[in-house]
Parts: C-alpha cells; sequence; structure tokens
C-alpha cells in the first residue's frame, strides 16, 4: 500500500507539472433556473454554467467571486455535459472554479442545491431523502436539462458525465449504479464514533415507503473527489460499469482515505483512476476562498502550509477535463 501511495503522490505532482498546458477555449456564463424536487415535489435551486458569447468577467455571489458573468448568451455549439454534486452542507457553488473551468473548455456544467443538505438546510442528514434523494435530484435535474429546449440544443445527449465532492461523490456513484448498503454504516460508527457520518448512531432514518436508488444509463463517466465509501462494498458497486476517477486527500480527517476512496478504489469491479493529494485535508476540494469567504467560513478555507489549494486545483480541474474529454469521446 505504501508503494501504491508514493506513486500516487509522484502522479500528482506531474499533474501540478504539466498545469500549465492548456489555456481556456472561451468565456463563461452562468444562469440560475429552478428544477422540481422529486422528494419533495417543491422547487429546488440549481446553476447553470456554459461556454459564453461575451468576453470573460467575474461576478460576485454572496461571499463567492465567479470567474463567469450571469446570463450572458451561450456560445453556439453542442457540449458534453457534466453534472455537480455538492457535499454536506454545500451548495452549487462550492465547486464555482472546476465548473467556470469546464464552461472554458468547452463543457455545459450543472449543480443543483440539494433539498435537506445544504448551506441553508441540513435537516435532512442521516435520512434517505438525503442520501437516496440526492440521486433522485441530480436525475431530475438531468431530465429538466433535456427537456428545456432553450438549454437542450446545446447539449450532446451521447456525452453526459457525474462529478461529485464528499456526499456528492457518494451521489455521483449512485448515478452510475452503486447501492448503498445503510447496514455498513453502523460497524463504521463503532469504529470512528466521532464521524460526522454517526451523529444519528449508525442508523439511517428512512421514510415511509423508503426511497430507492436510480442509475442512470445516460451518464457515461464518473469523477469522484474524496467520496463517501463506507455505505459500499464489493457487490454494491458490482453494477458499475463506467469509467471513474477517485481523487483523495491524503490526511483528510472527514473521510479518511481507508474507509472511503480508497474502499471504493478496492471494491469497484473495474480498478478506476486514482490520486491523492499529499498533505491535503478534506475542504481541499472545496474552490479556493475570496477574502470574504475566508471571513465567513474559515474552516472550510484552511490547509495545511505545504498545501497550495491554488494550484491544487489548477491540475483537478485540469484533469477533470482530460478524463471526460476521453471518456466521453469514447463511443458507448
Amino acid at each position: 500500500m505504501k508503494l501504491m501511495l508514493h506513486a500516487m503522490v509522484a502522479g500528482l505532482a506531474l499533474l501540478v507539472g504539466a498545469a500549465q498546458a492548456a489555456e481556456a477555449e472561451s468565456a463563461a456564463g452562468f444562469q440560475f433556473f429552478q428544477v422540481e424536487d422529486p422528494v419533495s415535489a417543491k422547487p429546488m435551486r440549481a446553476v447553470l454554467f456554459y461556454p459564453a458569447e461575451a468576453e470573460a468577467g467575474h461576478t460576485k455571489v454572496g461571499p463567492v467571486d465567479v470567474a463567469a458573468k450571469e446570463s450572458v448568451p451561450v456560445k453556439a455549439g453542442r457540449y458534453p455535459l457534466v453534472l455537480l454534486s455538492h457535499g454536506n452542507a454545500g451548495s452549487p457553488f462550492s465547486h464555482h472554479d472546476t465548473a467556470t473551468y469546464l464552461a472554458q473548455n468547452g463543457f455545459v456544467a450543472a449543480a443543483v442545491e440539494h433539498p435537506g443538505d445544504n448551506f441553508r438546510d441540513t435537516s435532512g442528514l442521516g435520512t434517505d431523502r438525503v442520501l437516496i434523494g440526492r440521486n433522485l435530484q441530480l436525475a431530475a435535474l438531468l431530465d429538466a436539462l433535456l427537456e428545456r429546449p432553450e438549454v437542450s440544443e446545446y447539449i450532446d445527449r451521447s456525452r453526459i458525465g457525474v462529478a461529485g465532492f464528499s456526499a456528492g461523490g457518494y451521489t455521483a456513484l449512485l448515478m452510475v449504479g452503486a447501492k448503498p448498503k445503510f447496514e455498513l454504516l453502523k460497524p463504521y460508527c463503532a469504529r470512528q464514533p466521532g464521524s460526522v457520518l454517526c451523529a444519528g448512531g449508525g442508523v439511517v432514518r428512512l421514510s415511509s415507503p423508503p426511497l430507492h436508488e436510480k442509475a442512470d444509463p445516460r451518464i457515461r463517466a464518473a469523477f469522484v473527489m474524496s467520496p463517501v465509501g463506507t455505505l459500499f462494498d464489493r457487490p454494491s458497486l458490482a453494477a458499475v460499469d463506467v469509467p471513474v476517477y477517485v481523487f483523495a486527500a491524503e490526511n483528510d480527517e472527514v473521510l479518511p482515505p481507508e474507509e472511503h476512496a480508497l474502499k471504493v478504489v478496492r471494491e469497484l469491479p473495474v480498478r478506476p483512476a486514482y490520486r491523492q493529494i499529499p498533505g491535503a485535508g478534506h475542504f481541499v476540494f472545496l474552490a479556493p476562498c475570496s477574502a470574504a469567504m475566508k471571513a465567513a467560513a474559515a474552516a472550510i478555507c484552511s490547509d495545511p502550509p505545504q498545501v497550495d489549494r491554488a494550484q491544487v486545483h489548477a491540475a483537478l480541474n485540469r484533469e477533470m477535463v482530460t478524463f471526460f474529454r476521453t471518456r466521453l469521446a469514447a463511443k458507448p
């Protein structure tokens, strides 16, 4: 295992060294829209990022500085689509730098605000309306994008991927066929009693009737960052048959790689690509913070002195674009 980790560290160093390779193809735009939540039947917020027919620019969204202009026209073309799922208590802008980088490089990216598990509202934590609902919400987002002519005309339906962080990485795996086993949570909580996943004593509260996960065959590749992996084993990942890329943080204090990311790597039927960020903690995958964001949420903006989040994201974002370009270009 130690030898494998050294190889992964070396691989990431090469990625960082190659981070100067690509230049943006166009400016990015974004717009807000709403989709019906299939769990609550209420509106849920989403954000669409896209190549823009405009000059490059920035927009302030609360404490976030987004490298895109709001509501500018879409640049003509048909683009691959990447769905984005944020982590617990996150937002559609948790990975805004990744979303805008995708848009600048010829992708449409769509991020939803998961009801019951976002920065405004965490009332669904520990329930299937989040642990399964996230999957259903992302599928509803995709349905809406493909059904709305003003959006679908820009999307290449044959090239759709999904990416997510933490609980969003777990969500991405459900989208491509993973089936969580909630009974695995209790033994995990016995090993990791202080985990944020264990606030409910290792028991997931189920709806009546319980919600059920649903794989989406339209999705052809998944990029997962520090995923919640303890709810999976080999049988529950056996149906995943698309390319998967797993990124982890070496010193992840929230989701230790051995119990999560590396477990996914070991149990997937086809070994995925894997990278580990040396010395980094869990929140390194969130977008580099503005001064206003650091003041508002210092805990999720801090990294060890040896970790440069901006440099990490320069490599990470380029690697994601390369992965999706390669995997979505191949014939299904």
